[in-house]
C-alpha cells in the first residue's frame, strides 16, 4: 500500500474509529444527498470546461490551496481562480479518474475526500482533495479547496 494510502486510512480510523458493516450500510442523509448532487454537478462542469457553472458553485468567501511534491504552497482567492479558469476552460485538463473517497455533513458544512487522475501537462498523477462545503438553503457552496498534487499545471 503506498504512503497517501495509508495516510488515509490513519486519517479516517482516528476521526471515525473502526468502519463497521453498519457504517459501510448506512443510507445517506438528505443534506448528504443534496450535496453529492452538487460535487457530482461540480466535477461534471470542471471536467467540461464549464466556467459558468462552477462560479455559480463558489462561495464568495472561497479559496483554494494547493500544495505540490516539486516545491512550494500556493493560495489563490476566489478571484485569482477565475481568472485561471478563464484562460484554462477552452481546453480543461483531462481527467482519467475521479473517486469519492468520504463524503460528510456537519451542521451546514460539509466535507470530501477525492481523488483524482489527471494529465496537468506533465503526464498522469493523483491529486487529493480535500473540499469544504457551505450550506445556502438548499443548496452547496464551495468554500474551501485543498489540493495536493506531484506538479502545479504548467501554463498554456
Amino acid at each position: 500500500m503506498n504512503t497517501p494510502s495509508r495516510l488515509f486510512i490513519t486519517c479516517l480510523l482516528a476521526v471515525h474509529g473502526p468502519v463497521t458493516n453498519s457504517l459501510l450500510l448506512a443510507q445517506p442523509t438528505h443534506a448528504e444527498s443534496r450535496l453529492r448532487q452538487a460535487l457530482d454537478r461540480f466535477i461534471a462542469a470542471a471536467d467540461k470546461g464549464d466556467s459558468k457553472t462552477i462560479v455559480a458553485m463558489y462561495d464568495p468567501a472561497f479559496t483554494n490551496v494547493r500544495v505540490a511534491d516539486d516545491g512550494g504552497v500556493v493560495r489563490l482567492t476566489r478571484e485569482q481562480v477565475l481568472q485561471f479558469l478563464e484562460r484554462a476552460t477552452a481546453k480543461p485538463f483531462p481527467t482519467r479518474e475521479t473517486r469519492t473517497e468520504h463524503l460528510e455533513v456537519v451542521g451546514d458544512q460539509g466535507f470530501v475526500l477525492l481523488v483524482r487522475i489527471k494529465d496537468l501537462g506533465q503526464g498522469w498523477e493523483p491529486m487529493f482533495y480535500s473540499l469544504v462545503w457551505k450550506k445556502h438553503g438548499d443548496d452547496w457552496r464551495l468554500l474551501r479547496e485543498f489540493v495536493h498534487q506531484r506538479t502545479l499545471p504548467k501554463t498554456r
